[in-house]
């Protein structure tokens, strides 16, 4: 989730049964003030995830799986070296 400092705003229009429905799921939990914000906020998130999880499984389908999980192992060692590079000894 963004910082304070990181934050827009954004007007979203939806319908009355989404606003009622969204109402009733989050109950008493949408009586503080940004509740419904940081609810949007954390579905678009989630959202956002299982589309570029299916995007990525979509477009690695044709890959063999030893060839895929070679492909991680290699990124992974590469990440891990370059945060190691990055951290003050």
């Amino acid at each position: 989730m963004a910082s304070k400092a990181q934050r827009v705003q954004l007007r979203v229009t939806v319908s009355k049964s989404t606003v009622r429905d969204i109402r009733a799921l989050l109950g008493a939990k949408c009586k503080k003030r940004g509740e419904l914000s940081r609810f949007v906020e954390q579905t678009l998130d989630e959202q956002i995830f299982r589309l570029t999880a299916r995007a990525i499984k979509e477009r690695t389908a044709q890959i063999a799986p030893e060839k895929l999980e070679s492909m991680i192992d290699e990124a992974v060692v590469w990440a891990r070296k370059k945060t190691a590079v990055a951290k003050p000894t």
